[in-house]
């Protein structure tokens, strides 16, 4: 199966995306800011280009959060 994980650098996120390569799920992953597991840097707010870049997933889990470090960087 084909997944896309957004928060991928969050601590959800990044378990999320380990445990589904475990069960050797195609995994992409998504993020407003880089991490060791992120490979897609977006913005989920920019609904253009999550349009795009979700097509010809077969599942998208979002644990992406607005927390702290996102508020410094966003507001």
């Amino acid at each position: 199966m084909r997944v896309l994980v957004n928060g991928s650098s969050g601590k959800l996120g990044s378990v999320t995306v380990k445990l589904l390569a475990n069960f050797r799920h195609r995994v992409s992953v998504l993020d407003i800011s880089s991490s060791a597991t992120t490979n897609l840097i977006v913005d989920v707010k920019d609904k253009h280009t999550i349009l795009r870049v979700t097509e010809g997933f077969d599942a998208v889990i979002h644990t992406a959060a607005l927390h702290g470090r996102h508020l410094e960087i966003h507001f």
